[in-house]
């Protein structure tokens, strides 16, 4: 089945890194941003989702993260996770936003893969700010990222030193 032109047409008007995959993690088209963040002088259309921004040869599901591909196939839904990822500038989180799109038969034939930067928030040590790769650090910065655009108030509990300072940085930027 064809992409239609205005989706990639619409895709290039988002100064967000977009890319529109098949159901079997191929990428099918990426916008300028998307080809800024993760291109590495290959071209990424027919390469799959996690090659180009995880490097890893299988879905991120298989991984040990939660794949929002893997999950909107059974959800039928739009879904979001927090993933790292291989970025031009180093390794950064991401905030990914996930979309199902139909064809014409009502089966799910494409994903439009939105990637946003979490602030504050990295893999490596030696930067500023959150630092972890475990489980239970992603579930946070989900949570970062699902509370931060709103205006809801946030407590945050924990011993002295557990970097509570810094999490509430991160909602903020």
């Amino acid at each position: 089945m064809q992409i239609p032109n205005n989706l990639i047409a619409y895709l290039e008007s988002m100064p967000e890194p977009h890319i529109v995959c098949d159901r079997h993690y191929t990428i099918v088209a990426a916008n300028a941003a998307y080809r800024r963040q993760y291109g590495d002088g290959k071209p990424l259309v027919g390469r799959r989702c996690h090659e180009a921004s995880h490097h890893s040869p299988m879905p991120c599901d298989q991984a040990g993260e939660s794949c929002p591909l893997a999950r909107s196939l059974i959800s039928g839904q739009r879904e979001r996770v927090v993933h790292l990822h291989h970025t031009s500038s180093g390794e950064s989180y991401e905030n990914i936003e996930l979309s199902p799109i139909r064809g014409s038969d009502g089966e799910i034939a494409w994903f439009i893969e939105k990637l946003e930067p979490l602030p504050g928030a990295r893999g490596l040590a030696g930067t500023q700010g959150l630092l972890g790769r475990a489980p239970a650090f992603r579930h946070i910065l989900e949570l970062v990222a699902r509370v931060a655009p709103s205006d809801a108030t946030v407590l945050l509990q924990g011993e002295s030193g557990t970097g509570k300072e810094l999490v509430a940085q991160a909602i903020h930027e």
